[in-house]
């Protein structure tokens, strides 16, 4: 009751009942053997009561065995016409392969013949980088030669200025020496008078 008037005075509204649960009978499992064994016994039943309705007209004499006939040339034909329906289906299905076979021995031609000619570019940049190779090495080759008899011409061009600097500074010492000598001689006559 405590509770009930606190609540009132709350303001709460009303606590909503649990929705009552239904339970809903799951649908029984059915395996494929027991499906088809449930078809059959339809199939078997449908039967049985189109040969007792059978019978029973047969006995009554409103059909006749013209008419069953009929009935069964009715069926034959439409069975045969489903069957030429199929073997159309089926020949429309054999022409569409034989297109696409076609088709695909065409492009499958088409990829040999691009892939026969990649390897021969292939071949052939392979054989002219490697001329190129031979050809870069041998300039190579020469160049370094070139190289090395300019390197020898440089160490003689340097051991000649060597050897003329040296030469000039012997003769400048050789001059400047007799110089000296000439000057000393000349002091010497001009103190000695």
């Amino acid at each position: 009751m405590l509770a009930e008037s606190r609540r009132l005075l709350a303001d709460e509204p009303l606590p909503t009942p649990a929705p009552p649960k239904i339970e809903r009978p799951l649908p029984p499992f059915e395996d494929d053997v027991a499906r088809w064994k449930r078809l059959a016994d339809i199939a078997e039943l449908e039967r049985e009561q189109n040969r007792a309705e059978l019978r029973r007209q047969q006995h009554e004499g409103q059909i006749s065995g013209q008419a069953a006939i009929d009935v069964l040339t009715a069926q034959i034909s439409a069975l045969r016409h489903d069957l030429d329906t199929q073997a159309e289906a089926a020949n429309e299905q054999a022409r569409a392969l034989i297109v696409f076979g076609t088709a695909v021995e065409t492009k499958m031609t088409a990829l040999e013949a691009l892939a026969a000619r990649l390897d021969r570019t292939l071949e052939a940049m392979r054989d002219a980088r490697e001329a190129q190779t031979a050809t870069l090495r041998n300039q190579l080759d020469l160049v370094s030669r070139q190289n090395e008899f300019l390197e020898q011409q440089l160490a003689t061009a340097r051991h000649e200025i060597n050897r003329t600097d040296a030469r000039r500074a012997r003769d400048r010492a050789n001059t400047d020496a007799e110089r000296i000598a000439t000057n000393v001689r000349r002091l010497d006559l001009t103190l000695s008078r």
